[in-house]
């Protein structure tokens, strides 16, 4: 038996180094008071991967975490030790020279040569397993008694291990180098790697991934260079797929990696695995937590370093999406983790799709190739689109479309590399699904639409209310640059230009003006309307919404500087359809060219989003126009702005006049005994509020539900009623029913009908209450 025994530690140098000092001075004070022996820590350092006194040391401890196995030196230390102890069974002899002690708790499996060795866990107490010694250690005088238990644990270990441990020939080491032993944790990767590829799931269509037809452009030598997207790999191993909001980056990036996990063989970078990264929160997880976010059901099957080793060796994708949404406060540390990724693993392919605007180029030469996403054809769109284009399975009539007063720039014309501005807009639904509910409308009012659908305010709900960009100051800073680049025909502006036309615009808020790099980020990243070219510019994703942003920017300036501004645009392009646009903006629009006032709740639109298709006019509202005739009525359809009407009595021809009257708001039927259903209000866009006043026949209001209205009255109100039809009117929010009777329990009745809030009252307390409205 020896009297002087050696012995080395496996950890994760660097980390927790105090408390792995103190658990070890713990462990030291109990071994000397062993007797007949000395026990010497192995601290000599050696050249190479593995840690010191590893292949030389009598014992080894190794201190195993989540960490120790993705970052630390797992990977050399067991090769070494798997050699050590597969030679000394070959002698006959089944020495114990390592023992695997839990640091940290573990969600993933040990690999199987760590877990054959490890004899000790399953006797330990349960604060051992599910806190580890790391924690055991900090909080030393809370978990004492644990912690004495395994110390002493494993001071037995050491006296029965000494005496079985092997005699190494004058010291030396008996393995040869690292890089020629087979790696012993990987031994089981193979079988994992099979489960993955069979279970993980990656969002796409079902059944074999089709390549896209796309086109790429990437630098080549000192020039440009346009290929299919099939062979992406040959750009580089890293790379940012760039292209602008709508463009199908995040489709194409899903597709690869789609290809990557079906495909039998000849993969992208002869990859057999990809790790889809969602980085909206701005948060990306260690490399232990690679599986968990992607297949979280394989966690606990996972072998423990797995995801790290397969990015080692170049065998697994590494594709991140959704950057460009994270917090701008938080992008920062996101670059930093792929960056030392990238510095860890130089064979891992890593694939990140960004609009380029966010992206820090400076840090990234050298390191990140990037790649341009070219427009797709007409047919392939169609493809990218899939089920998320409203626009395609209810076409929009063209005809209509084209035959529309507007001369704006056309809804197909020059959009992004991805579609047109409408079908690139189906990304956001609420908008698409209003165009298709309401009909055909004007160029402009679509492009309207489109563009203020664009804003995604939930992507600053983390920040407080005075810190966020409002959209009103997003549609000022959007209209100038639109208008600075109109010199230009649009080409791509220097950032640091970009930056001077929006520190000039001095827009603001309540808070005070916005810094110009934060309405430059917040135009491409929140509103999705710049993306980069190239590095170091930036340019309007869509050439529709850059036009229309700078006429509608121009014709609320009128002057001279308006003036030269149109003349120089139309020198450059020979046509003066930008003067013509400008002329309509200014123009007031009638009603049955709008769209309705707010969008909200479309399909599959975000929950509670409102937003404003045009702005709301300020101007003091008219007086009631009171009609008694259909006449009446008819005449008022030639005057330029009808807010409110009361029409008293029955009239000819209701549903169409009404549709004629121009902005019409608020609308009042009052005296008709023979009305039994509410007139068809579809065609009435702007039309937000109707009272219904003495309709005793009134029974039928299923037409409230294809119309506008946010507000509905009915007086006098009686219990055959039927309200059912009304949970389904898109834009209803309350419903006031007076009764000429009492209300049940005295006072209001509210319930609750879909998102609709209906209130029954008495006619006393209906007009209490707008007395008290008006007052206030």
């Amino acid at each position: 038996m020896k009297s002087t025994c050696t012995y080395a530690v496996s950890y994760l140098h660097g980390r927790d180094e105090a408390w792995v000092a103190r658990f070890l001075d713990d462990l030291n004070t109990r071994l000397a008071a062993l007797p007949g022996a000395t026990f010497v820590r192995w601290t000599a350092r050696t050249p190479g991967p593995a840690s010191p006194g590893v292949a030389t040391a009598d014992l080894v401890l190794a201190l195993c975490s989540p960490a120790y196995f993705t970052e630390g030196p797992a990977d050399a230390d067991w090769a070494v030790l798997a050699h050590r102890t597969s030679l000394e069974r070959a002698r006959g002899r089944s020495p114990r020279i390592v023992l695997p002690l839990l640091w940290e708790p573990m969600a993933q499996r040990l690999p199987d040569v760590v877990a054959e060795a490890d004899g000790f866990t399953a006797r330990q107490p349960p604060e051992y397993r599910s806190l580890g010694l790391a924690l055991l250690t900090m909080q030393a005088a809370r978990h004492r008694a644990v912690l004495d238990e395994v110390l002493a644990d494993l001071t037995r270990w050491f006296a029965e291990s000494r005496a079985t441990a092997p005699e190494l020939p004058g010291g030396t080491d008996p393995a040869p180098s690292v890089g020629e032993l087979p790696r012993a944790l990987a031994a089981d990767d193979a079988r994992f790697t099979a489960l993955f590829r069979a279970r993980a799931h990656i969002p796409g269509p079902a059944g074999e991934p089709e390549p896209l037809p796309r086109r790429l452009r990437r630098r080549a030598g000192s020039g440009q260079r346009t290929e299919d997207s099939a062979a992406l790999a040959a750009a580089g191993r890293r790379l940012l797929l760039v292209g602008p909001a709508g463009s199908g980056r995040s489709v194409e990036l899903r597709a690869l990696a789609r290809r990557v996990m079906r495909a039998g063989g000849g993969a992208p970078w002869d990859c057999r695995t990809a790790f889809l990264l969602p980085a909206h929160s701005g948060a990306l997880p260690p490399l232990d937590g690679l599986v968990p976010v992607v297949a979280p059901a394989l966690t606990a099957q996972e072998p423990a370093g797995w995801a790290a080793r397969q990015l080692h060796e170049g065998r697994a994708l590494l594709a991140v999406d959704g950057l460009d949404r994270a917090p701008a406060h938080r992008r920062t540390a996101a670059w930093e983790w792929l960056l030392r990724t990238a510095a860890a693993h130089p064979q891992a392919p890593i694939v990140v799709e960004t609009n380029g605007t966010s992206v820090p180029w400076h840090r990234l030469e050298g390191v990140f190739a990037p790649v341009f996403l070219e427009p797709l054809t007409a047919a392939a769109r169609a493809r990218l689109l899939g089920p998320q284009a409203p626009v395609a399975k209810a076409p929009l009539d063209s005809a209509a479309v084209d035959g529309a007063a507007a001369e704006g720039p056309s809804p197909d014309a020059a959009g992004p590399p991805g579609g047109s501005l409408l079908e690139s807009a189906t990304i956001w639904p609420a908008a698409v699904e209003a165009v298709r509910r309401h009909g055909s409308r004007g160029r402009l009012d679509l492009l309207r639409a489109a563009v203020t659908a664009s804003w995604r305010q939930e992507d600053e709900e983390d920040l407080p209310v005075r810190s966020r960009v409002r959209d009103s100051v997003l549609r000022a800073a959007a209209g100038g640059l639109a208008v600075a680049t109109l010199p230009d025909g649009g080409a791509p502006l220097p950032v640091g230009r970009a930056l001077e036309v929006l520190e000039a615009l001095h827009v603001g808020g309540s808070a005070g003006p916005v810094t110009a790099d934060r309405l430059l980020a917040a135009l491409a990243d929140r509103a999705g309307l710049l993306y980069a070219p190239a590095p170091g510019t930036v340019a309007f994703s869509h050439e529709a919404a850059r036009v229309l942003l700078a006429a509608e920017h121009l014709a609320a300036r009128p002057g001279p500087e308006t003036e030269r501004a149109l003349a120089v645009h139309a020198g450059l392009t020979g046509t003066d359809r930008l003067a013509r646009l400008v002329a309509e903006l200014s123009v007031p629009r009638r009603s049955a060219g709008r769209l309705p006032g707010l969008l909200e709740h479309g399909v599959n639109g975000g929950q509670g989003r409102r937003l404003t298709a045009r702005p709301v006019p300020t101007a003091v509202r008219d007086a009631p126009r009171v009609v008694r005739t259909s006449d009446a009525l008819w005449r008022l359809a030639g005057q330029e702005s009808v807010t409110e009407v009361h029409c008293h009595g029955p009239l000819d021809g209701l549903e169409t006049a009404l549709a004629a009257l121009p902005g019409l708001r608020a609308l009042v039927i009052a005296d008709h005994p023979g009305l039994t259903a509410v007139p068809d209000l579809a065609r009435l866009t702007a039309l937000r509020s109707l009272r219904l006043i003495n309709c005793p026949a009134l029974r039928d209001v299923r037409t409230v539900a294809r119309s506008a209205l946010t507000f509905l009255t009915v007086d006098p109100w009686r219990e055959n009623f039927d309200l059912a039809p009304l949970a389904a009117a898109p834009w209803l929010r309350r419903v006031d029913l007076i009764t000429p009777g009492a209300v049940p329990g005295g006072g209001t009745f509210t319930e609750q009908l879909a998102r609709v809030e209906v209130r029954v009252h008495t006619h006393d307390d209906h007009a209490h209450a707008d007395i008290r409205s008006q007052r206030a």
